[in-house]
């Protein structure tokens, strides 16, 4: 695997992949164009890989779907070094569920965009908190999600590697 050069956000032509896909490509002859993100790319790749995510749930609201924007919460929690328990305390301090489904609070998206342009604690664990009042709106199980979460990591790995694939043109 080489390091990316290319310009990745922006063209459209590339995307973040699971660690364990390049194996399972070559085990099956498939030919891609693979490389490894820059660490800052990892970063930007794993913010739009996140509204992939959220926009593949929105399409189909299941455990498999949930499962895979868990995987980049986490990605993103480790790549930016944030803290499990900063999270956890700060999350308690959020509104609840119902307040988030109120107009007061902003949507998943706009909580987002505000972590994209300001990466922070505070940003990532709002987004957590509406991801989970997302999942608990469907009367999706979380530990069915962290189940499916853990499966996935096993069959096809995690996002940490920073793998990109180049997407033929369309």
């Amino acid at each position: 695997m080489v390091p990316c050069t290319a310009p990745l956000l922006g063209s459209g032509q590339w995307k973040l992949i699971r660690d364990l896909l390049p194996e399972a490509f070559a085990r099956d002859g498939e030919v891609y164009t693979l490389a490894t993100a820059t660490p800052e790319q990892m970063k930007n790749l794993l913010v739009w890989k996140l509204t992939e995510e959220i926009s593949e749930f929105r399409d189909t609201p299941v455990v498999e779907e949930m499962a895979d924007v868990h995987e980049v919460l986490l990605t993103i929690q480790a790549v930016w070094g944030f803290e499990p328990i900063i999270l956890e305390a700060i999350r308690t301090l959020l509104p609840t569920q119902t307040e988030v489904q109120s107009a007061l609070f902003p949507p998943t998206l706009d909580a987002l965009l505000k972590f994209a342009r300001a990466p922070s604690h505070d940003h990532l664990a709002a987004v957590q908190v509406h991801v989970n009042a997302l999942a608990r709106s469907y009367g999706l199980d979380p530990l069915a999600i962290e189940q499916a979460r853990l499966n996935k990591v096993a069959v096809k790995g995690s996002f940490s590697r920073g793998y990109v694939m180049q997407l033929p043109p369309l």
